[in-house]
């Protein structure tokens, strides 16, 4: 091959060279256009709209309950403990009769604790380890479910009567809330969406379906006090017999969601 025809040959390539390169890079432009109309139909904050929505739903507790101490001191471990277990079987027993079942009974805390003899007044601070101990201390903590409502202040008269230390903790709540839930939840969906129309019509935007969905929830329930008040005296005893008269009042239940809807 002559010298002529190599430099033939060698422009030709040059020729097909140029030619490849400007087909890849016409090909890569056309994919980047691609990819950028398909990331547009997809979410971002370009093309969507983010509103909230609250729902509120009252009802009627159905569920009180309440907490109680038993606290009893020996100079035994044994001595306290026997103390204790006898009140706390005979509070146990009177429940049972008031038709409270023992998933409603709950132990929350117990403990037993040593009971040291006074310093003497001229000294500040004794290690634990050095100090005696006169007795022993035990404290057992119940919180108890009344679903009879209504006989929740009769309860509570007759439990204080039977020498606990501490009554206290009323609340009324609904023992199953989920319905309500969905309730709450349904009307706070439905604030939103009509936040959404209203917007999307300011805007001159029309909803296209949802994207996103978050929600949040409160729950309050509701703290009875007694009208007329049980009162303890030092000894554990009631100082009066009357029956607290507790309103139940309404639990508070709170669904907030936000709700992100795609615009078009």
């Amino acid at each position: 091959m002559s010298e002529v025809d190599f430099r033939r040959l060698g422009n030709w390539i040059g020729v097909l060279v140029l030619v490849l390169v400007a087909f890849v890079g016409v090909k890569t432009i056309n994919e980047i256009k691609e990819f950028k109309y398909i990331g547009s139909d997809s979410f971002s904050e370009n093309n969507s709209i983010s509103v909230s929505g609250e729902g509120e739903v009252f009802a009627v507790a159905d569920v009180a309950s309440f907490s109680y101490s038993v606290v009893e001191t020996g100079n035994t471990v044994g001595e306290a403990e026997a103390l204790a277990t006898e009140k706390w079987n005979d509070i146990l027993e009177f429940l049972r009769s008031e038709g409270i079942e023992e998933e409603d009974i709950k132990t929350i805390n117990y403990s037993i604790d040593p009971q040291y003899a006074p310093q003497p007044p001229n000294v500040t601070w004794v290690p634990l380890d050095q100090r005696e101990i006169v007795g022993y201390t035990v404290t057992q903590i119940a919180r108890v479910k009344v679903r009879e409502t209504a006989n929740t202040g009769d309860i509570l008269s007759a439990v204080g009567d039977m020498g606990v230390r501490d009554l206290s903790g009323i609340s009324f709540t609904i023992d199953d809330d989920e319905v309500l839930r969905d309730e709450a939840r349904a009307l706070a969906i439905a604030d939103a969406r009509e936040k959404a129309e209203a917007l999307a019509e300011s805007l001159g935007v029309k909803l296209d379906g949802v994207i996103g969905f978050y929600e949040t929830g409160d729950y309050m329930p509701y703290y009875g006090y007694a009208e007329e008040r049980v009162a303890f005296d030092s000894g554990g005893g009631t100082m009066n017999q009357v029956s607290p008269e507790i309103p139940m009042g309404e639990n508070r239940i709170v669904v907030n969601v936000e709700v992100i809807f795609r615009i078009r």
